[in-house]
């Protein structure tokens, strides 16, 4: 059933109404939702961030209409104060007629031991009808790397956490190096509101000191009540004037919701993952691996992708598409090369570019722009 849950003012006077998606009646029903980080699909409608490092703004599309505006309900907001939901909330998930979203704070306080770097995180709910914020449950051991895949299953958020590798000056200044630190694999469940850290999926900086500045893990599917996560790191300092340009090494490892604990897996670390496949990429022999019904596909593949989405029986990875019936690589046009497919609705295949261009196609218009 439709439920309108956005009343907004756009180009004049526009209803949109769009449809969280539900999460499940029963906590055995374990029905999974799986979030790619640039698009948070909720049934039929998205939302997405504008803006740059200073001010970031929380937009809503509708697939329906394609038509934008701000994530806020509250009439006549200019969406430019901080207690606006569109500017609290960066990266949210909709499930069931709410929102969810983190904040996090973090910096140096001064302590009994001394200087020492502290972080404080938020997990927040918001009533899609009115905007109202309410703080569900805090932690401190972790900031969410909000910008990546969640994971919702059995009623639990699934995210990648990291307690970061921080530098404290002598005026009590902090340089958080960009990568580094603990990753860690965390939840909350979404009727009790309760988190759970899982603990270091991978800790390298011991035996290769050059992790200290690059290490990050990554959520890259979920498939048979299992999360999968990509890890990665530099094993070596680069040092250009003596030619040393290091590579990356790339961990996977796989999650069991069931059991809760970790395992290194066989497979290299997926661009996608789900109950009916399981993808990679062979970077050295140009192939793009579909494992599907137990048998491995390799397919020549030209360009790099990180992320792929599955939607029925298309495959897209970056400037092509994966036939899944059998097993064909279609390239789109170079107009259209940096689109990603972002939503399957309707019938009909939702795609973007940039922060801010999206389009709908058919299956015969996108048949329409491969390459010739």
């Amino acid at each position: 059933m439709k439920k309108a849950i956005f009343s907004f003012i756009l180009a004049g006077a526009l209803a949109l109404t769009a449809c969280g998606g539900s999460l499940p009646d029963e906590p055995e029903d374990e029905k999974a939702q799986f979030y790619a980080y640039y698009c948070r699909d909720c049934g039929e409608c998205a939302t997405y961030t504008l803006g740059n490092y200073r001010s970031q703004t929380t937009m809503f599309l509708d697939y329906e209409s394609m038509k934008t505006a701000p994530l806020c309900a509250v009439p006549n907001c200019n969406h430019q104060d901080s207690d606006c939901l569109a500017k609290n909330a960066e990266y949210p998930i909709i499930c069931g007629g709410d929102m969810y979203f983190f904040r996090s704070k973090y910096g140096v306080e001064e302590t009994k031991k001394g200087r020492e770097f502290r972080m404080h995180s938020e997990f927040k709910k918001a009533t899609l009808d009115n905007s109202e914020i309410q703080t569900m449950c805090e932690f401190t051991d972790a900031i969410p790397r909000i910008e990546d895949t969640m994971v919702i299953y059995g009623r639990k958020l699934f995210f990648i956490a990291y307690d970061p590798d921080v530098d404290i000056d002598a005026y009590g200044g902090s340089t958080i190096k960009s990568g580094g630190g603990h990753d860690f694999l965390c939840s909350v469940d979404l009727d009790k509101f309760e988190y759970k850290n899982y603990g270091s999926i991978c800790y390298v900086e011991d035996e290769y000191p050059a992790a200290d500045n690059s290490s990050s893990a990554h959520i890259t599917g979920f498939g048979d009540g299992k999360i999968y996560i990509g890890y990665e790191f530099m094993k070596d300092f680069a040092d250009p004037q003596n030619g040393v340009v290091p590579e990356w090494t790339r961990y996977s490892f796989v999650f069991d919701t069931k059991t809760e604990q970790y395992s290194e897996s066989s497979l290299p670390a997926a661009i996608c993952a789900d109950d009916e496949l399981y993808c990679y990429l062979d970077d050295e022999g140009d192939k793009l691996h579909v494992i599907k019904d137990g048998t491995d596909n390799p397919l020549d593949y030209a360009n790099y992708s990180n992320m792929a989405l599955h939607f029925g029986d298309r495959l897209f990875v970056a400037g092509a598409w994966v036939d899944l019936t059998d097993m064909t690589v279609h390239y789109l046009s170079d107009e259209y090369s940096h689109y990603s497919a972002v939503a399957y609705f309707g019938g009909d295949y939702i795609m973007r570019e940039g922060d801010s261009t999206f389009l709908k196609l058919t299956e015969d218009e996108l048949l329409a722009l491969g390459k010739e």
